[in-house]
């Protein structure tokens, strides 16, 4: 793996963030946020960036975006908000380009994007296929830095569709 010497310096940072998936560590983040940050050897800035709930700062910083998203969920905010943040709006204004389900138009720049994904929803239902294999990001929820596969294949008796 390689850093560049941001990433390098926000390393224990993008661990302890990565981290938080652990119950035992979230356990330990919510009473006392600070002294478990401390004990984890994050910086006063990282902390400083934490407590401001300034995610476009731990990015600049080096911190990955998915281990951030990990310092979110355990004060309980949703990876849209921290991303509207990244984009400059209000979590209200990125909804929208999220929500065309409920009526309310996509975003221009997001249209082209879920034009596509119509598509490929047709597509696969004129198929009907009985098995599908996907391959995707797992986004660092099964996989720290510490061990992150060249290539891995999850298997599931489960659809969240069925």
């Amino acid at each position: 793996m390689c850093f560049r010497s941001a990433n390098a310096r926000a390393f224990r940072l993008n661990q302890y963030a990565i981290g938080l998936k652990s119950p035992q560590q979230r356990e330990a983040f919510a009473p006392d946020k600070r002294a478990a940050m401390e004990a984890a050897g994050l910086s006063p800035t990282e902390m400083e960036m934490i407590a401001a709930r300034d995610w476009t700062a731990l990015i600049a910083h080096g911190g990955h975006v998915l281990a951030i998203v990990k310092i979110a969920y355990a004060l309980g905010i949703l990876h849209h908000e921290v991303c509207a943040h990244m984009c400059g709006m209000t979590y209200a204004d990125y909804g929208h380009a999220f929500d065309g389900r409920a009526g309310i138009p996509f975003m221009e720049r997001w249209q082209q994007w879920f034009d596509g994904l119509a598509a490929v929803k047709e597509w696969i239902a004129r198929q009907a296929p009985t098995h599908v294999v996907v391959i995707y990001n797992d986004h660092l929820n099964y996989f720290d830095l510490t061990t992150y596969p060249t290539f891995a294949i999850g298997m599931s008796d489960f659809s969240p569709d069925r």
